[in-house]
């Protein structure tokens, strides 16, 4: 995640990581990392709109992985890891995501937190 997010910044401005509040994401240990590695993360309630540009990314992905018939696990995630830092497409799609999250915040913030078109 750290070298992506160095990669993602606009002239090595800190990014702020988006989480949802999963039990995995919230580890003790997972919250201790992120502070250790002074990453800041958005505040995110339980029940908010799906905003999370990670669904985009992922449809992107899958979209990818079926072109192909994947026998193992193993060949399955190799597929993805190469897919991930090295398509086109994918990378534009994440800064793109990344850069929408202000006006994203914004719309959800004068619904009152209920859906936007975003």
């Amino acid at each position: 995640m750290l070298p992506q997010m160095a990669d993602w910044s606009n002239d090595g401005e800190p990014l702020i990581f988006m989480q949802d509040l999963a039990p995995c994401h919230t580890a003790k240990s997972v919250l201790a990392y992120l502070k250790l590695k002074e990453i800041e993360v958005l505040p995110w309630p339980g029940n908010s709109p799906d905003l999370n540009p990670i669904e985009n990314i992922w449809e992107l992905v899958k979209r990818e992985i079926a072109k192909e018939v994947f026998t193992t696990k193993k060949a399955l995630i190799e597929k993805i890891l190469q897919i991930w830092p090295h398509n086109p497409e994918l990378l534009e799609t994440i800064k793109i995501c990344i850069s929408s999250m202000p006006r994203r915040i914004e719309a959800v913030i004068a619904n009152k937190g209920g859906y936007t078109k975003y």
